[in-house]
């Protein structure tokens, strides 16, 4: 394999309503074929950002970072914490080439998703990589492939070694879900269904609601179509929607068709005032943090994060979150104020470390977060709020400029930049 100098310097950022960066950036042509089938596809640029400035378009595969290529999106942006330098190899579709782009670690502000036969082999290698891979090839409706893959896990039973309350030759998991779904989308619907409907009736409270909600999906088709049981399946599966955010367009869709608009609900509280003025108190800095004095000695273009999360914080998406915040408060200048996390019990006793190891990273990089403690959830309350975490973005006059998940740089990039 050679190289070939395709190009180096820096890149200027200017979008931040007078914050200046400068990025060192190098770019190489790499002289190697490129297997697709174990990329990931570039499916979101935000504008303004550096990959946005450097060329990068939706389309575009990312082939590795730092050398690694078994990723995904949490991976990609919490990995910059930790980093001096960065290399993202990624293959152009327009310019037909492949380019090692070497930068100091700012994220690039692209939002990706594994190719369909990527997901599958991760399922064929026994490495099992939890349900995510599922979720995206059944809501892609890619059949076949998502066949393939619960296959893999319904009937070799492999996940429920993994899984300590699970005996061993246990095979029913989330993968007779989706086996069901696959097999009624590619014509098998009895079959298909017989595994869905079991899997609702047993087996469901041992998972998300994005796996329940998909399990409801069905049922809304298949049940007995009686007035009243529609009427409770619409509602049923239309909470649960609420409760995953709406990350699943494809249930928002059938919903659509029986009277429910998904934009109604999905995000309440933006461009209206922040519910309250708290001030709550703080463990780590032993006294109580007021929000007035903060808007009020905010500059004007400045943004407060807050996350608020009824219940405890250790969950996978508030430590992914919690990463990507990291990687982004580096690198805003004086646009980014410290992270404010509402919850109502500062234990975390008992609770599984990995789910929230960043805010651990965060501490050894000198990077500010600080948990506030509301013992009432009074804030919850008024949110309504019927998953977690939810994260906002303050602007100086207290208003939601930001409703929702913080999974991806990219968010972070298309909220700055307007």
């Amino acid at each position: 394999m050679g190289k070939v100098t395709y190009g180096k310097g820096y890149l200027k950022e200017q979008s931040f309503m007078g914050t200046m960066k400068n990025w060192n950036v190098n770019k190489t042509v790499v002289n190697q074929s490129v297997n697709a089938d174990n990329a990931y596809v570039i499916e979101d640029v935000a504008t303004d950002s550096p990959a946005h400035n450097m060329g990068i378009e939706p389309g575009d595969l990312l082939i590795s970072v730092n050398g690694k290529n078994d990723l995904n999106q949490v991976d990609i942006d919490t990995t910059l914490v930790h980093r001096k330098a960065i290399v993202y190899r990624i293959f152009s579709q327009r310019e037909n080439n492949l380019v090692d782009i070497n930068i100091d670690p700012i994220p690039l502000g692209i939002s990706v998703a594994p190719n369909s036969t990527l997901i599958v082999n991760q399922y064929k290698s026994r490495d099992f990589p939890g349900w995510e891979g599922m979720r995206i090839l059944w809501n892609r409706g890619d059949w076949q492939q998502l066949k393939v893959a619960s296959e893999q896990i319904y009937s070799s039973g492999f996940f429920t070694r993994l899984v300590r309350n699970f005996s061993a030759d246990h095979k029913k998991n989330a993968g007779m879900l989706y086996l069901g779904a696959a097999l009624i989308e590619t014509g098998s619907s009895q079959e298909g269904w017989q595994l869905i409907s079991e899997f609702l009736q047993h087996y469901s409270h041992q998972y998300e609601t994005l796996e329940t909600a998909i399990g409801q999906y069905y049922a809304l088709q298949y049940l007995p179509s009686t007035s009243d049981n529609q009427e409770a399946l619409i509602s049923t599966l239309s909470q649960l929607r609420k409760n995953n955010g709406n990350e699943l367009e494809r249930i928002n869709s059938i919903l659509a068709k029986h009277g429910i608009d998904a934009s109604d609900d999905r995000y309440p509280w933006l461009g209206q005032q922040f519910v309250k003025k708290y001030y709550l108190r703080c463990p780590a800095l032993d006294h109580h943090i007021s929000l007035a004095e903060q808007l009020n000695a905010m500059d004007d273009n400045a943004l407060q994060p807050v996350c608020v999360m009824p219940g405890y914080r250790g969950n996978y998406p508030y430590n992914s979150a919690l990463g990507i915040y990291g990687s982004m408060y580096r690198y805003l200048g004086d646009r980014l104020l410290p992270l404010h996390v509402i919850v109502d019990d500062a234990d975390t006793e008992g609770q599984d470390y990995w789910r929230y190891s960043n805010e651990d990273v965060l501490k050894k990089n000198n990077i500010p977060f600080y948990v506030l403690i509301d013992e009432e959830r009074d804030i919850a309350s008024r949110l309504e709020l019927n998953f977690s975490p939810v994260f906002y973005l303050l602007n100086k006059d207290g208003n939601i400029v930001y409703e929702g998940e913080l999974n991806s740089a990219s968010i972070y990039w298309n909220i700055l930049n307007g």
